[in-house]
């Protein structure tokens, strides 16, 4: 098994990586897509992006939600706003997300993933009213959603959907959300957490 690469380089496909999620919290590992993907990540975050849909959402997205923060209003301008002034992830991020405006979500079930408890909910991303360009790293209308201490700013444009789980490993919370692009559903499902010692 080795190790991720750093941010931005691509990863081999099928091969299983594994690393620290937030350094002396939470370890993840994985088997890389068969498709060519790369991956982006830093302290409490990591995602993997399909190159052929690079300009879309990633394929999956984790974030260590002890030490992520989420933005105060759905017309938060990402550019202008800072992680400490932020609240942190509330206790149930599911049903924060699920109420943003633009967002329709399903009643929260309980599950398993990567052998963890975790509640889920299915979701789609519409455009709202008043929504603005949240973000100049993108040309559209954005829903603002959740910042990592290491410096990720998240936001969803019109027409994202996935399955969103909240994990607990070892009591730790992670968010793990996962696009309905092909092969993102067998990638979350490669995915074990574990917590140092």
């Amino acid at each position: 098994m080795l190790q991720f690469p750093a941010s931005d380089e691509p990863l081999e496909a099928g091969q299983a990586y594994t690393d620290s999620l937030t350094n002396g919290d939470v370890n993840l590992s994985m088997r890389a897509p068969s498709a060519p993907s790369t991956i982006a990540r830093d302290d409490g975050w990591l995602y993997v992006i399909d190159a052929a849909h690079a300009q879309e959402q990633p394929l999956i997205a984790i974030l260590d939600l002890a030490t992520t923060h989420v933005a105060d209003s759905p017309t938060t301008n990402l550019d202008l706003s800072e992680y400490a002034d932020l609240p942190p992830a509330p206790a149930d991020a599911l049903a924060w997300f699920a109420a943003l405006p633009g967002v329709t979500a399903a009643s929260t079930v309980t599950t398993t993933l990567a052998g963890q408890p975790a509640k889920a909910i299915t979701y789609t991303v519409a455009a709202f009213d008043d929504e603005a360009q949240c973000s100049t790293a993108t040309t559209e209308p954005c829903l603002p959603a959740f910042f990592t201490a290491a410096g990720l700013k998240t936001f969803y444009l019109a027409g994202d959907a996935g399955t969103m789980y909240q994990v607990s490993v070892d009591g730790h919370p992670v968010l793990v959300d996962v696009s309905t692009l092909d092969g993102a559903a067998a990638l979350a499902q490669s995915l074990t957490f574990t917590t140092p010692g």
